[in-house]
């Protein structure tokens, strides 16, 4: 069994991991773009528990860049998002 802080740890590492991918996909989304179905679904799903904040935003900023390259994406992974606030 992990203890609180190792479960703690694995989260701030998952969250931290899908910023940089969103902040590195926004720089160079020509590299990423061809690989966005292998891990589209664990990114979507780690930006749904992500505040909202700037650094989201650029992680979003990422994600549709990469979508506008390979649009071909699973449609099943936008699920995995916050639904829109109005």
């Amino acid at each position: 069994m992990k203890t609180w802080l190792e479960l703690l740890l694995m989260v701030i590492v998952w969250v931290r991991s899908a910023i940089t991918l969103g902040r590195v996909a926004w720089v160079c989304p020509g590299q990423l773009a061809p690989h966005l179905g292998h891990f589209m679904g664990p990114w979507c799903s780690a930006l749904r528990s992500i505040r909202d904040d700037v650094e989201k935003e650029h992680a979003f900023l990422g994600l549709c860049a990469l979508l506008r390259i390979n649009p071909e994406v699973p449609a099943c992974s936008f699920a995995l998002l916050p639904p829109p606030l109005f």
